[in-house]
Formats: C-alpha cells, structure tokens, sequence
C-alpha cells in the first residue's frame, strides 16, 4: 500500500540522515527546514520549492563533506528515457528535457543542456538559482573543464550515484584532469526527494516483436559471439 511504502521511505530517509549526520559534530549538522541541530535532515523535511531541494541537498553534501554532486539525466541503464523513480534531474532542477546534467556546490546550481532544449530550459529554470549552461556554445565550458578549473577551491571532493556513472563518462571526467568522483555515499537526491519520490516500476519486460527489432535477440547474441 502507498501509505506503507511512504512511511518505509520516510524511515529510510531518516536512518540515511542520521548516519550522514554522524559525519559532523552536532553542532555542525542541522536541517534547513527547522534548524534542528544533529541531523541534515529531519523527519518532517519535505522540499517542494527550488530553494527547498536544493538546501536539503546541500545539507546532505556537507555532512558526507562534499564539495559537489553531481546529477546525470539517465537511470542505472543509461537510458534517454527513464522512469518516474528515476527522473532525479527532472525533480531537482524544475527541467523536463530528456538531456541534460546537473551539478551542485556549495554556493551554485548549474544544468548543462544541448540546443535542442535551450529555449525550453531557460523557461523552466527562470526565478530559480539554476544556471543554465549551454552546451558546445562559445564561452561556456563543458561540466569536466568547469569542474577542472574550480575543483581546488571545493570544499571536498563531487559526489556521485554510481550506478549513474558511466564508464565512458568516468575516463572522460579523469582525461579532462578532474579529481577522482567520491562514490561511497548513496543517492542524496533520493534523500532529499524522501517518501514522495514514485516507487520504482515493477511491470515486466516485455520483448518486440521482429517486425520492430528486424531480427531476434538470440541472433544478435549469435553474432557477438
């Protein structure tokens, strides 16, 4: 039942919060919501608003002394187009483009979009702290060399879902000279999304038909050998 599963999450949230509190002194550690001292996040946070999201992100980062978090568009497949669970850069940053990246410091939101959706982001970004970043424009880094430039003046290290982390993305994030991603920490924006975040699809998988595929999965595998 959804009420089961609310409370499960926001149990979750809270036992999460606790032990990243244990990562500063107490009197470090407070919730942006009620100020309660001990814990980044208290049972009653729920972000709504922009600036909600992100000062419950930016709570969880100081406890697990991060300098910066870093949001990719896609789920654990990589996949464009993704599930309702896993649409973290969607609920973090207000844009609903399928492409786009998200990173997080102390004191700055960024989204990285391509041209495709620049219209659209700066309209869904406006009255917000996020800066929208326009992908292959002159003047405007790439995350990696704006990451490059500034990662020695973070506070620690950019944090990262590793599941969310690509290989391809990773060897480019360390060609581009960027410190090693710190990927010991579970999702915080899932954290921070707590007993609202949808619960993840459970329909099964369903195969397409040849007439879609224009040949059978057997006989791909055939071939890859």
């Amino acid at each position: 039942p959804e009420s089961y599963r609310s409370r499960s999450m926001a149990a979750a949230v809270m036992t999460f919060a606790r032990r990243a509190g244990q990562r500063q002194q107490d009197d470090e550690a407070f919730c942006p919501c009620c100020y309660r001292k001990g814990t980044p996040l208290c049972e009653n946070f729920d972000a709504k608003s922009s600036q909600e999201k992100l000062a419950g992100l930016r709570s969880l980062m100081r406890a697990y002394g991060l300098g910066a978090y870093f949001v990719p568009s896609g789920d654990a497949h990589s996949s464009e187009y993704v599930g309702l669970a896993d649409q973290r850069r969607e609920w973090l940053t207000g844009f609903t483009g399928s492409a786009g990246t998200a990173l997080v410091t102390e004191s700055e939101a960024l989204l990285w979009t391509d041209g495709r959706y620049f219209i659209q982001a700066a309209e869904q970004l406006a009255g917000t702290e996020w800066v929208l970043m326009k992908s292959q424009q002159p003047g405007v880094q790439e995350l990696e060399d704006w990451v490059n430039q500034r990662q020695d003046a973070f506070s620690g290290p950019v944090g990262a879902d590793p599941s969310l982390v690509s290989i391809s993305f990773a060897q480019n994030w360390k060609k581009k000279g960027c410190a090693d991603l710190e990927l010991g920490c579970p999702n915080l924006v899932d954290a921070v999304w707590g007993a609202t975040k949808p619960p993840t699809s459970r329909q099964p998988v369903v195969p397409q038909p040849i007439a879609y595929t224009g040949e059978s999965a057997a006989s791909k595998l055939a071939r890859v050998g």
